[in-house]
């Protein structure tokens, strides 16, 4: 609780492995939330729901981004560089503190100018009434007092991630409590624009205790604020057009909600892998931007090095296991209702290889190096690509259209980030760490492969000795039951191949363990 509430005494020394730990900690309890409740909602709701919430939610999507202006990445990053320095730091956080609400304030009068003249209305989905859009203006609405950026720059991920996993647990109760059947599709978007709004909100708790009391900012340097922060605004609207273009022209042009739900659910499923791996970017960059101000280059390339080799450790089993597991877990976490889903995972899972890998590589490079030029062409050529690729395949495919256009982004903007920056990176010993990592994940899958049919086999026959007839059930058990066996021969062939995180995290538990039974046996 003293964690929450008072930041400030979390941790003498940021700890870059805790926060590592912590977060990744948070995103598989955040996963497990998603594992609870999109299953559930696919049953409430029909897939043509589904796909009315997207298109809304990419809709008021568009504002949200352009409400944090960049602020965010921005914030952090110059936190992050006057770090320690308390004037410096409480004069920086009133700037764009202030500038972050003028333009915001601005975002949200046009919103609902919009909303009311009709403008977001699409006959495809009858269902998004000036209520939904209503309801969907709140997460725009949090971004007036959202001050994430002070807790990233200064590395408060513990106190930020518990407050924000207590925010998803109530709105979870809230979902199962209120959400009952289709005409409950109000109020689920209403705790879902609650629950965006929310996280804004909260992170206001504990920054007087991190921060100094509202100073004057002149309005010099609140255009100062704003032009530096359109450096990183650029991308978010690149961003923008390739993450969330293809559920609106789905809508546009595809014209079919439930495709539209086909999408965003397997988009989603595979979105909370990459959100797992992701979470290293945003732990990272904070770290990287006080290095480099701080001119501390052996810690840069050391840091460098670990993140991308906990990089390959998660994402290769993890699209590799995915693929196994695919049309189990689609089946079992959705339900037959979205079977179309399966082929759109398929093509998806890409994005796990792809997505983090850009996102730490502007987080060890192009961020905290200020080479942001470079990065937002790249990022504008990609957004052109995807808007291209997206409006011709959507057209003729659909949703597997926009799936394809969506894994060929990615994987343009990592080539581009990759290549703009391939020969400043020191990368050390890391190929035969991506070796082992490839060949463990190869023989897992291998191993899987071979295994699934009987897995399923076994699974199906135990429960339904227990009573259990539900095919959903039995999919989804046996997929966790072969997620659990893969992690397990994954690991193993890790240590069998003595690969050095995983040694190094077995030699931590031994020594704690002899700790452990040292104090035991003392008392």
């Amino acid at each position: 609780m003293r964690l929450l509430f008072f930041p400030k005494k979390e941790m003498r020394k940021n700890n870059l492995k805790i926060n590592v730990i912590f977060n990744a900690a948070y995103q598989i309890l955040i996963l497990f939330v998603s594992l609870v409740t999109t299953p559930y909602i696919s049953t409430v709701f029909t897939s043509d729901i589904v796909g009315s919430y997207s298109y809304a939610y990419s809709v008021s999507q568009y504002f949200s981004l352009a409400a944090d202006f960049g602020f965010t990445m921005y914030g952090t990053a110059m936190i992050a560089q006057v770090r320690g320095k308390k004037e410096k730091e409480t004069h920086l956080f009133w700037g764009i503190i202030y500038s972050k609400a003028i333009l915001d304030a601005a975002l949200i009068l046009l919103y609902f100018i919009l909303a009311f003249s009709g403008c977001f209305y699409n006959d495809n989905y009858p269902l998004n009434d000036f209520k939904i859009y209503l309801c969907l203006i709140l997460p725009t609405i949090g971004y007036l007092v959202d001050t994430t950026f002070l807790f990233q720059g200064k590395e408060k991920f513990v106190s930020l991630c518990a407050r924000n996993l207590i925010l998803k647990v109530v709105c979870t109760i809230l979902i199962f409590v209120l959400v009952k059947s289709p005409s409950d599709y109000l109020i689920y978007v209403l705790i879902m624009g609650l629950s965006y709004f929310l996280t804004g909100f909260v992170s206001m708790i504990g920054t007087p205790f991190l921060i100094g009391k509202p100073q004057k900012i002149s309005t010099k340097e609140l255009g100062l604020h704003f032009k530096k922060s359109f450096a990183f605004f650029i991308p978010n609207i690149a961003t923008c057009i390739y993450t969330i273009a293809s559920k609106t022209l789905l809508g546009a042009i595809g014209g079919n909600s439930i495709q539209s739900g086909y999408f965003e659910q397997a988009d989603k499923l595979v979105g909370v892998v990459v959100t797992i791996i992701n979470s290293l970017s945003t732990i990272i960059m904070s770290r990287m931007a006080y290095l480099y101000a701080n001119k501390k280059y052996d810690e840069i390339k050391q840091k460098t090095n670990r993140v991308i080799q906990i990089y390959c450790l998660l994402s290769l089993p993890c699209f590799l296991g995915l693929l196994v597991v695919n049309d189990y877990l689609t089946l079992g976490f959705l339900g037959n209702n979205f079977e179309g889903s399966i082929d759109l995972v398929y093509i998806l899972s890409l994005k796990i290889l792809f997505t983090p890998a850009y996102g730490i590589i502007g987080s060890i490079y192009y961020i905290p190096n200020n080479d942001l030029r470079k990065r937002n062409v790249f990022l504008i050529i990609a957004a052109i690509f995807n808007l291209i690729a997206n409006s011709i395949m959507v057209h003729f495919l659909s949703a597997i259209g926009a799936a394809i256009a969506s894994v060929l982004t990615e994987g343009l903007i990592f080539g581009l980030f990759w290549a703009g920056c391939r020969k400043k990176i020191d990368l050390q010993t890391l190929p035969r760490e991506w070796i082992i990592c490839l060949d463990a994940s190869l023989l897992m899958f291998i191993t899987l492969v071979f295994s699934k049919e009987i897995i399923l086999a076994f699974i199906s026959t135990c429960l339904v000795s227990m009573g259990i007839m539900s095919d959903r059930i039995i999919f989804f058990v046996s997929a966790a039951v072969i997620s659990f066996l893969g992690l397990c021969i994954y690991g193993f062939f890790l240590l069998l191949f003595k690969e050095k995180f995983a040694v190094d995290i077995l030699k931590t538990i031994r020594e704690k363990l002899k700790c452990l039974k040292k104090e035991k046996d003392q008392q």
